[in-house]
């Protein structure tokens, strides 16, 4: 039983959604509230996405959902939690408190951190390997310059009456017995410290003092990057009022039909033949950059599944290519009795004379379903704690 669902209302769900289900109502709610798409009615949207964007990151937190789900938040509690830093200003009256002196608020880099422009790119194996120039399309803002980017007609803007300007507010968060005063940005203003009344928005930007377009930027990629990894791009983000921010562009390795990344190794898969088993082979793989490498054994596979090593083909310094063979096994209900017979007699003929030495009981067997591991583990035990133990409860032993 959770103590508060102030956040799971908010987001129109039970307190037992999943993440999934979280994920869904907030892609949902979002679109409906953004205040894009509420020109006449951009104060209540504001509020009410920045409300839904907070339960989203509270609920989709697993540490601060923990929290929430035990002790709740106060109504003031709704907006972005601090870090360390935050606290560690206003615990030192380093400019964390409204109104108070002291060293350049915290808040502010970290609110300049969030307005960075993030955008993902797709890539390849081969666009890694072969250290490609990709072109990456993204959205950013642009301060409106029928405004000004004051998102007012006049280009006049008005102090928040919610902060008196200053663009933060004081929260208290109640956790159990504990009560924590925290600083964090306006809700009314989202941080800015300046609201335009609703007679005055800007036609263009609708009061957002911004207009989202469309950009494109080339940027290198090469053999040492990896999935997720953020590359900075300086001064081609948003390009607001205040200053430009910085482009993070995200990378996004694509799966290869063929080949498989673990860090700077490639791994990919050969299934062989019987006979290429048994007499040696010889394959020629096409890499990541179109060369045809011919790769040649002589010698008999004994082992079902064997691994290769070819030096200095994998992605980045000191990376190899990694071939798992796996040898499959011939039909030989499709070949006639005679064949049959002679590769019958070839693969047994070394095994016949041990069976031969004495007489042996033989029995027939039926084939089963192949029991898991787990299964063979425990009647493996079950064995070891009759042999220990002497026989099971219930179970007598045999008179002799």
């Amino acid at each position: 039983m959770v103590k508060d669902t102030k956040l799971y209302d908010i987001l129109e769900i039970s307190s037992d959604a999943s993440d999934k289900d979280i994920l869904k109502a907030y892609y949902k709610l979002s679109k409906v509230w953004h205040p894009d798409r509420n020109p006449t009615n951009v104060e209540e949207a504001t509020k009410k996405f920045q409300e839904i964007s907070n339960a989203k990151d509270i609920l989709t937190d697993p540490k601060k959902k923990e929290m929430y789900d035990k002790f709740g938040v106060t109504d003031e509690s709704q907006g972005p939690q601090m870090n360390a830093e935050d606290l560690f200003g206003q615990m030192f009256n380093m400019g964390g408190m409204p109104g108070m002196g002291g060293m350049p608020n915290f808040f502010n880099r970290r609110q300049q951190q969030q307005d960075d422009c993030a955008a993902e790119c797709v890539v390849s194996l081969e666009d890694l390997y072969n250290s490609k120039t990709l072109t990456v399309k993204y959205i950013h803002k642009v301060y409106c310059n029928k405004c000004n980017g004051t998102g007012s007609k006049d280009g006049k803007s008005s102090s928040c009456s919610g902060c008196h300007g200053k663009g933060q507010k004081v929260r208290i968060i109640q956790q159990g017995p504990m009560i924590q005063q925290m600083v964090g940005p306006c809700d009314e203003c989202g941080g800015s410290g300046e609201k335009v009344s609703r007679d005055n928005i800007c036609s263009d930007c609708n009061g957002n003092k911004h207009l989202q377009k469309e950009t494109s930027i080339n940027f290198d990629v090469n053999r040492t990057m990896t999935h997720n990894q953020k590359l900075l791009v300086k001064n081609k983000g948003h390009i607001l009022k205040s200053g430009t921010t910085n482009l993070i562009i995200i990378i996004k390795e694509q799966p290869h039909p063929n080949f498989k990344r673990q860090g700077n190794d490639l791994h990919m898969n050969i299934k062989l033949r019987l006979f290429q088993s048994l007499y040696g082979f010889t394959k020629m793989i096409t890499h990541l950059d179109n060369r045809n490498i011919l790769i040649k054994h002589e010698k008999m596979i004994k082992d079902m599944k064997t691994l290769f090593k070819v030096h200095n083909e994998g992605l980045g310094p000191g990376g190899h290519l990694y071939i798992h063979i796996t040898t499959s096994m011939p039909k030989l209900e499709k070949i006639d009795e005679q064949d049959y017979n002679i590769v019958k007699k070839l693969l047994t003929k070394a095994h016949l004379a041990e069976f031969q030495k004495e007489q042996n009981i033989i029995k027939n067997l039926d084939k089963l379903h192949a029991p898991k591991i787990e299964e063979l583990d425990e009647k493996e035990q079950y064995q070891e704690d009759n042999n220990n133990d002497g026989p099971p409860e219930g179970v007598q032993c045999a008179q002799q």
